[in-house]
């Protein structure tokens, strides 16, 4: 699907990132902590049909986590062809035809927009979001490299600037060597953040 424009509206699909990674997490989570969910099946079927296969966690979508989209993110874009072919062999089961979350996931799945919001949040998180939530989180352990609460304006500083970067040049977010090194400077400063 090239457009969420096309998406009919009995089948109650949302655009917004948290609701569709709240479906995805009561759906896939192996953890089968929804009621309705397939987890468990997901889980078996899995080992059954692709057994050697890696696959990601579903962060706990549940919530109001400013940042639960992107802690989702990379387990839905790396986990979403296996959970679609999952989600599609299911449809072909005529008593699981008429449920709505399970249409909606495949909906979803297919739209070329979510997966490219997928695509983007998991590289934000990866690159940005775990490296900024670990210097806030480490600050007080790091006072013998002589970083501290202060020390955070300069990260805020490197991520003002990349951010601008971004802006004028988009296809940098999909640099790997740029975005993985935008907190570079702090590597060689701080060893446990480097580790």
């Amino acid at each position: 699907m090239d457009t969420m424009d096309e998406i009919a509206p009995k089948l109650q699909v949302s655009c917004v990132f948290s609701a569709f990674a709240r479906a995805f997490d009561k759906f896939f989570s192996l953890s089968a902590n929804y009621p309705k969910g397939k987890g468990e099946d997901f889980a078996e079927y899995m080992k059954e049909k692709f057994e050697s296969v890696l696959l990601f966690h579903v962060e706990g979508a549940q919530g109001s986590m400013h940042d639960l989209s992107f802690m989702a993110a990379p387990a839905i874009y790396m986990n979403r062809w296996h959970c679609l072919t999952y989600a599609l062999y299911l449809l072909r089961i005529p008593k699981k035809q008429d449920n709505i979350l399970l249409r909606n996931l495949i909906v979803i799945m297919t739209s070329v927009e979510m997966i490219a919001v997928s695509r983007l949040f998991s590289i934000m998180y990866i690159s940005i979001i775990l490296p900024m939530r670990w210097l806030a989180g480490k600050t007080p352990e790091l006072a013998e490299y002589n970083w501290g609460p202060v020390s955070m304006g300069r990260a805020l500083d490197t991520l003002h600037k990349t951010m601008k970067e971004i802006s004028d040049k988009p296809s940098l977010i999909l640099d790997e060597d740029y975005m993985m090194n935008i907190f570079k400077e702090y590597i060689d400063e701080l060893p446990p953040f480097k580790e």
